[in-house]
C-alpha cells in the first residue's frame, strides 16, 4: 500500500458523499495504490450507514466504527494502527478545504517526514472568535515550547509512516502531534492552505472545552519536552 488517507467523522451526514466524489480525482491522479480509512467517532445520525455503503462499493475505503465519541485524538491514533500506507495523510470530513491539496502534500513528502498546514483567509469561513483563539493558541505554544509553527491546529498533515508507527497520543494531543515529531528530528515542513466555509453542518469546536484540554495537554507535551532534553544531555555527558 503507497498511501493511507485517515478521515474522523462525527456527525457529518450531509458532507460524506461529497468528500468521497472530491477526494477520488486527486488520489486516482497519483497514480498509487491508496485505501480511505473513515474514523466514525460515535456518530449519532446517518453518518455510520452513509460509510458503510461507501465502503460496499469501493473496496479502498475502510470504515472503523466507534460505540462512543472518543474525541479525534482517538480516532487518529487507532487510524494511525490501522494504516497500512507508506505515506499517511490526515484531513477532517467538513470539506474546509481542496481535496488536490493532498497531492501537494504527497509531493512535499518526498523531501519531508512530515508536512503541516497552517490555513489562510480564515475568517469569513470559521469566525473571528474561533481565528483568533487560534492564532493566541499557537503563540502560547510556540513560547512554551520553543517553536516557530503557525499553525497545529489545521487537521490537514502528511506523515511517512515511520514516524507515526509508534506514536503514543492521549487525548487532547492530536494538536501537538506537530511539537512531538519535531521532539524525535524529523524534518517538518510547513505550507499554506486556503480554508472554505462548510457547506453542511456545525462546527464540532467548544473553545471552553479545548481550553482546557489543550493547556493541560500543553504541560504534558512540556514535560515530556523538558525530560527529552534532560535525558539527551545525561547521556551525552558519560
Amino acid at each position: 500500500m503507497d498511501i493511507s488517507l485517515i478521515i474522523p467523522v462525527y456527525n457529518e451526514e450531509g458532507n460524506l458523499r461529497l468528500l468521497y466524489q472530491e477526494l477520488k480525482p486527486p488520489m486516482d491522479s497519483l497514480g498509487k495504490e491508496y485505501e480511505i480509512i473513515f474514523v466514525d467517532d460515535g456518530s449519532n445520525d446517518n453518518s455510520p450507514i452513509i460509510l458503510d455503503d461507501l465502503a460496499k462499493k469501493d473496496k479502498r475505503v475502510k470504515v472503523i466504527h466507534f460505540d462512543r465519541n472518543y474525541g479525534k485524538t482517538s480516532a487518529l491514533s487507532l487510524g494511525f494502527s490501522y494504516a497500512k500506507g507508506d505515506f499517511i495523510l490526515t484531513m477532517d470530513a467538513d470539506l474546509q478545504y481542496d481535496c488536490r491539496e493532498l497531492v501537494r502534500i504527497i509531493q512535499e513528502l518526498k523531501d519531508n517526514d512530515v508536512v503541516i498546514c497552517s490555513r489562510i483567509n480564515r475568517v469569513k469561513a470559521d469566525g473571528f472568535i474561533k481565528v483568533l483563539s487560534s492564532k493566541i493558541a499557537n503563540y502560547v505554544r510556540n513560547k512554551v515550547l520553543g517553536e516557530n509553527f503557525k499553525d497545529v491546529g489545521c487537521p490537514l498533515k502528511g506523515f511517512r509512516k515511520d514516524c507515526v508507527k509508534d506514536l503514543v497520543l492521549y487525548r487532547g494531543f492530536q494538536v501537538f502531534i506537530p511539537s512531538l515529531m519535531n521532539m524525535r528530528g524529523f524534518k517538518i515542513k510547513e505550507i499554506e492552505v486556503e480554508t472554505y466555509s462548510r457547506r453542511w453542518g456545525k462546527s464540532k469546536f467548544n473553545i471552553r472545552n479545548r481550553l482546557w484540554k489543550t493547556l493541560i495537554a500543553l504541560l504534558v507535551i512540556k514535560w515530556i519536552q523538558k525530560n527529552r532534553l534532560n535525558y539527551k544531555i545525561k547521556n551525552e555527558s558519560l
